[in-house]
């Protein structure tokens, strides 16, 4: 969509309009890592936070080509000029709008990736951002547990294998919302000897890749039977 077309639609052209919609996928492996992970049944989400999407048809597209292509994007234009008050006002949104924010990124996991592109450009230059009513979940990762991992599992040999472990610790909850709680942890199994322990972030960082970074001396230390 050209500039023109798109200062017609929505009164001016926003300065991400040629940014790239981002695959949801990306954050996939972050899942079980996360800390904190809160969603609300009818929440309101900055709709500029929102730079991706789970559907495969419009991952790599810009947003002003979305604005072109997308396949209902004339019906949600049409609908958008008949009554702008859809996207700033608390209404009941059918279909739902389903976005997830993780680590302040957030993508369209379901249903809303064309009414979220006109809601980008629309609320762009208007005082409030956020639209309302729309089924929201936010997660925080756990960055440390999450790059003790990866720093781990490339220098495992092959024979060993980690994996996450997440415990819920705390929840709250009410009518439409809940808040949950983890305890973020990384097991460690040495399949050739068939050994295999629990252990937290901090002691993966200042003790075993510090024993793996030794090479066969580390066969003799402390954590020898299970990496060896």
């Amino acid at each position: 969509m050209t500039d023109e077309e798109i200062l017609r639609h929505f009164g001016s052209v926003p300065y991400f309009v040629d940014e790239v919609i981002e695959p949801w996928e990306q954050e996939r492996d972050k899942e079980p890592f996360r800390k904190m992970m809160t969603w609300s049944s009818e929440g309101s989400v900055n709709i500029m936070r929102i730079c991706g999407t789970m559907h495969p048809d419009y991952i790599g597209m810009t947003w002003r080509e979305f604005l072109k292509k997308g396949r209902r994007m004339n019906i949600n234009l049409r609908a958008f000029h008949d009554n702008p008050g859809y996207y700033t006002d608390i209404v009941k949104r059918l279909p739902g709008m389903f976005v997830a924010i993780i680590d302040g990124k957030g993508y369209v996991t379901e249903d809303g990736n064309h009414r979220t592109c006109i809601g980008k450009c629309f609320l762009y230059d208007k005082d409030s951002p956020f639209m309302h009513g729309v089924r929201v979940s936010e997660s925080d990762t756990d960055m440390h547990a999450y790059s003790a991992f990866r720093n781990l599992v490339k220098k495992l040999p092959a024979y060993c294998a980690a994996a996450p472990v997440s415990t819920e610790v705390k929840r709250d909850d009410g009518n439409g919302w809940a808040t949950h709680h983890y305890d973020v942890r990384i097991r460690l199994e040495n399949r050739r000897r068939g050994y295999d322990a629990i252990f937290d972030a901090e002691e993966v960082i200042q003790r075993i890749l510090p024993a793996l970074s030794k090479g066969f001396l580390g066969r003799f230390g402390e954590y020898g039977k299970l990496l060896f």
